[in-house]
């Protein structure tokens, strides 16, 4: 009997530590997805913003190089 009482402790000890640890372990592989996510769509909104600058200055260019000649 005491060693089944050793075993029971030994489960209950095992599953208190365990259990939080892979909570823990689960909870930052989805934060590191969601900032690698984050990080991909603001690098296609920093190149949607570069060609819409330089549109604009390339209108900016034709246009007053146009008017001072």
């Amino acid at each position: 009997m005491n060693l089944m009482n050793a075993n029971a402790q030994l489960i209950g000890f095992m599953l208190a530590i365990g259990v939080p640890c892979l909570t823990s372990l689960l909870g930052v592989l989805i934060s590191n997805s969601r900032i690698g996510d984050t990080n991909n769509r603001m690098a296609d909104l920093r190149a949607h913003m570069d060609s819409r600058f330089d549109a604009h200055g390339r209108l900016l260019t034709e246009n007053c190089g146009a008017s001072r000649k």
